[in-house]
Parts: C-alpha cells; structure tokens; sequence
C-alpha cells in the first residue's frame, strides 16, 4: 500500500497576511454597522450620561460652544440650566476684553454680542423649572449703557433665587457711562446661602436695607462705590466673615464694624482715614496704599495679628514703629515695595522677615532672638543689624544691582559679613549678567579694578592674574560654615566654583549649587 505522504502548505506571503487582516477588519465593520442598525431608532446615548460628566463637559467649553451642545441632547436641552451648578459668564468669549476700554465699532459690537447673548439666555432658562443650588455665579462684562442692567439684574436674582453660594461681579461701564456705576440689587444682601461675594466696580446704597448674610465668609470689595455708613451696615450683617478685602473703594473713608470671626484682612489704605474693626481673631493683615491721610491711631483698634505684609505702602519709619509695637504677637513680617522710610527697627518675636524693592532705607535693624529666616532684595550699601540672633536662622539674599562696579562689590561683602554667622547662606542670582560677573569676581579673586570694569567681555581663561582687588577684600568670613548659590545660568565648572569661594570662606564646609536643573550638594572637605 502507497505511504500516505504529508502534505506542506505553501507559507503565506507578508503581502497575503496584510490582505488577510484587512479583510477581518473591514468583516468587523460591517458587522458593528449592522448591529447599529439592528438598534432602535432615536436612541439619545448622550443623555444617558451621569449628570458629573455632563457638568463637567460643559465647564471645560466656553461659553459661546456649550450652549450649543443644546441640540445634540433632549437632557441637555431642557435641563442645561438647572443641573449646572457652576455658571460664568465672560463677555471675553464673545470677542470683548474687560480689561480694556475699546472705543473702535469693533469692540462695541462685541460687548452688544455679548449683552444680547445674556438676555437671551435668561429668556430661555425662564422656561424651564426645577432648578438645583448654584455653587458659583459670576459675570465680568463692561455695560455701554443702562438699558442692559436689566438683563444683569436678571441673572442675579436667578442666582439668588437658586441659593448660591458663591457670587463673582465685575461689571464697569465704558463710553459717556463711564462714570457712572451698576447699582447692586438688594436681594443679593439677603442671600442667606452665600458664603462668598466678590465685587469689582459695582456701587453699594444700603440705606434703607437689612442686610442678612449669615453664611458669609469671603468679603471682595475691590474698587466699588460704597460709602462709611453702607460698609458699616454691610459688614454687620456677615457675623461669620472669615476674610476681607477692601481695596480702592470710592466714597469710604471710615472702614469700622465688628467682625469677631475675622482671621485675615487686606486693605487699601489710600484716601482711608480710619479703620476700626474689632477683630480678637485676626491672624494676619496686608496693608497697601498711602497712610498720609490716615489717623495716627488708625492701627489701635486692630488686634493683634500674627502675620503682616506691608505692600506697595507709603509711610514713614514712626507709623512703621507705632504699627509694630501694637502687634506684640507678630511672627512674620514682610515689606515690598515700601516707600518713605529709611531706618526701621524690629524688636517683636519674629520669626520670619522679608525685606525687598524698598529705596531709601539705609539701615534695618532685626533684633528678634527667635528669627528662623530672612529675606532681603535690595541695594547692598544697606547696613544690616542683627547681633547674635542667626545661628539658628536661614538667610537668602537675592542679587540684582542696577550698576555693577567694583564698589558694589565691595559693598557686598560688608553685607555678607552681618550674614556669615546665619545657619545657611542663599545668594540668588537672577540676573545672568549678575551671575557672570559674581562668579568671575569671587572665584578669581586676583584680579585688577580694570579687569573688573571689563570682565564681562573677557574669556574666562584669560582674567586669572594678578590684581589689587584681593587685597581689598580682605580678611576672608570664616564664620559660614553652609553655603546655596542660585545661579540662572552656571558657565564654569562646580569644581572651580568651590575653589574660588574657599579664599573668601575658608571654613565653608558644604556648598550647594542650584542652576536650572542642577541641584549638586558638594562637601568642602
């Protein structure tokens, strides 16, 4: 009997397979196309998803592209308005910008747009019903004339209506309205559910109104048109008032009510003459502004905060004493950008101080013995005072001068004397130019006055000789033991970084270098 012989299948080629699962992927297709239209028709899959998704997919669009998402679903369009709980309304999404006045046709027929856009949506929404709390309501729009209050008016009584909890207005006028204000509704002041109110340019008549905001625990009151009696009739009607800010308000001259729950506070402080507000709770204050017209005793009234930030402020070295000495808890003090004064002194238990874009002071003394850390941004012919009270505390000194000379560098060094007994040392160099030529003057430290005036041209290989300038600065600080450098731009090796900081601190014995992403710790052995 023959041998029955085994039979070997031709191997497919790639060019085969490829067809062949072209084939069973085009099969799939046509049996998924098949089974949707085995499906019933007029099935609305979108409306089926969990009303978070919904929320969330119309709060990432903008507001132009999430009221047409209407169509796509019968949910979404009978229930768009009542089951979003967030609702902002920008007039930016129709074109306009709030921040500038546009007087061309172009930006007034954006903010029409816009305008009209919210009428209609109030139109629409009064036709549907069942609406849930709001969580956050706003609108930012600059009005051209009064006959669109009404359609602002009508969104903010909606959101009242809807017990909101959080409420953003910032409405302006522009054009021959421009000085005029948007007069807030008084509902607003009896939303019992709010629990914060931001303001911006809105004006504020509580004449004859009670207010009633027992939730409220947020207060923004930023260029708003208020006067002394209204802030104080606002004011005690929110109890529960956490934090409070009043910056550049027209008309307010006098900020006083009580406010026993207040923890922290910031002020404007120009045109204001007075501030009383009672406040046993309060943590920490920022003032701002001009204190030429204030009350001397304008800080009696004010508790006793722990933290304190003086910014963009006008005053003199006696208002800055008589505010220190009536906050004998304070624990942090900053001052930026301060102007007037020229010797201070800090004598509280502080434990943190920052000083920085304040001209004119050419001395600060910090006497605390509990300081912990110290910043400072400035000119370096300041004088420094602070005796014994940095061994425990971090000093960071940020470098950016103006003029760079050999003077300043000789200034510097004086400065880091006062600062090389502190815990760690931090140098920041946030100018490259600043950085070139520290590293230069420092590493290289025989060098001439002539070299110094021109290192930032010369190669880094070609300044080493030797100069007049070591002498000069000389003795070495061999207090630091803990040195940071925070360098934009790092143009020379980490070796010869520590070999040129040995000269001028010898008993150096870590070094830390942070550039970009280099964060090397070296041991000075």
């Amino acid at each position: 009997m023959p041998q029955n012989r085994k039979t070997h299948k031709p191997k497919k080629s790639s060019s085969q397979k490829c067809r062949n699962n072209e084939a069973k992927s085009l099969e799939k297709k046509e049996e998924t196309s098949k089974q949707e239209t085995r499906d019933k028709t007029g099935i609305d899959r979108l409306s089926d998803l969990p009303e978070p998704i919904i929320h969330k997919i119309l709060l990432c669009l903008p507001l132009s592209d999430a009221i047409n998402t209407e169509p796509l679903s019968r949910q979404w369009r009978h229930s768009i308005w009542p089951s979003c709980p967030i609702l902002f309304f920008d007039e930016y999404s129709s074109g306009a910008n709030y921040f500038q006045y546009d007087t061309k046709q172009n930006g007034n027929r954006s903010r029409r747009r816009f305008a009209k856009l919210l009428k209609s949506l109030q139109k629409q929404k009064e036709g549907a019903s069942n609406y849930s709390s709001i969580e956050k309501f706003g609108i930012r729009m600059a009005l051209l004339d009064r006959k669109w209050d009404a359609a602002v008016d009508g969104w903010v009584k909606f959101a009242v209506e809807n017990d909101v909890k959080e409420l953003d207005l910032r409405i302006e006028r522009v054009l021959e309205h421009c000085f005029e204000r948007y007069w807030l509704d008084d509902c607003v002041f009896a939303c019992r559910s709010l629990t914060a109110l931001y303001l911006d340019y809105c004006g504020i008549r509580l004449d004859c109104v009670t207010v009633d905001l027992p939730s409220l625990k947020r207060l923004t009151l930023s260029e708003v048109k208020i006067t002394s009696n209204s802030f104080r009739s606002l004011i005690g009607g929110c109890p529960s008032v956490e934090y409070l800010c009043v910056e550049f308000c027209k008309g307010l001259l006098m900020i006083e009510g009580s406010t026993p729950n207040l923890k922290s506070l910031k002020l404007n402080l120009t045109d204001v003459y007075w501030v009383s507000l009672g406040s046993p709770r309060l943590e920490s204050v920022e003032f701002s502004g001009d204190l030429s017209c204030c009350d001397p005793a304008l800080f009696d009234k004010l508790g006793t905060p722990k933290q304190m930030k003086l910014k963009n402020l006008n005053l003199t070295d006696e208002q800055l004493q008589r505010l220190l000495d009536r906050s004998p808890m304070l624990e942090t003090l900053i001052i930026d950008g301060c102007a007037g004064l020229e010797r201070i002194r800090v004598r509280q238990k502080i434990k943190r101080f920052s000083m920085s874009r304040c001209r004119g002071i050419v001395e600060a003394g910090v006497l605390s013995a509990n300081l912990e850390s110290l910043e400072y941004s400035g000119d370096v012919a300041i004088s420094f005072c602070c005796r014994d009270n940095l061994r425990s505390a971090e000093v960071r000194i940020s470098l950016d001068p103006m003029e760079l000379s050999a003077a300043w560098f000789f200034r510097l060094k004086k400065l880091l004397k006062v600062f090389a007994k502190s815990k760690l040392l931090t140098l920041a160099c946030p100018s490259d130019q600043v950085s070139k030529l520290e590293i230069k003057i420092f590493f290289f430290p025989y060098l001439s006055l002539t070299t110094v005036h021109n290192c930032q041209t010369l190669s880094m290989k070609l300044i080493i000789f030797p100069g007049a300038l070591c002498e000069r600065l000389l003795p070495p600080l061999h207090d630091l033991k803990h040195l940071k450098l925070e360098i934009r731009t790092l143009s020379t090796s980490c070796s010869a970084i520590v070999d040129g900081l040995i000269w001028l601190f010898p008993g150096l014995e870590t070094l830390t270098i942070k550039s970009g992403s280099i964060n090397k710790l070296i041991k000075v052995t």
